[in-house]
């Protein structure tokens, strides 16, 4: 017997670096996934504390196992200081019912499936961040390595290469090459 949500709310960041001097808009994503049998309808939220919040945007559902993906815009404030902002994805129900947290199942081959219930909510950490003034970076993933999307969050212009690129690739067009800790 596995416990979910009505619906499964899952926000695409954990954490984030975002500098105070980068881009002032962001886009971030919210996927929702339906549990429940029949139809159901709300909207899908996306709350930022002291920021304004983007406009909530209606979802409905059919049947069972149906997903939708939803992108928000987010605008950081021309007076944003440096310090942390909570991010929270909502699906509200038109009966009143809120779910924001989602159950995700963590399956490999050498464990057995180990579902968890994870909330839907991130940080972004508003700070005074330098980037040297690279075009492309080339970046070796290690495993479990999260450090490309980490970088990219900050505003480097980064690219995951497989072994075939290694290979084949004319790496010459990269500024910058980094190797994952556990590449």
């Amino acid at each position: 017997v596995r416990v979910v949500p009505l619906v499964n709310v899952r926000l695409d960041l954990d954490r984030m670096v975002w500098p105070v001097d980068g881009d002032s808009v962001r886009r971030f994503t919210v996927g929702l996934s339906y549990n429940g049998a029949g139809k159901y309808q709300g909207r899908v939220r996306l709350g930022v504390s002291q920021w304004r919040a983007p406009d909530a945007q209606p979802f409905a559902f059919d049947t069972t196992g149906q997903e939708r993906t939803f992108t928000f815009r987010v605008a950081r404030p021309g007076n944003a200081r440096e310090g942390s902002v909570r991010i929270g994805a909502v699906a509200e129900g038109d009966d009143g019912r809120a779910d924001s947290q989602g159950v995700v199942v963590i399956d490999y081959p050498h464990v057995r499936p180990t579902p968890y219930v994870r909330p839907a909510v991130g940080e972004i950490r508003v700070a005074p961040v330098k980037l040297a003034q690279v075009r492309s970076v080339g970046y070796i993933r290690g495993a479990s390595d999260m450090v490309p999307e980490a970088l990219a969050q900050a505003g480097v212009p980064i690219t995951v290469l497989s072994g075939d690129d290694l290979a084949k690739r004319d790496l010459s067009t990269y500024d910058v090459g980094v190797v994952g800790s556990r590449a």
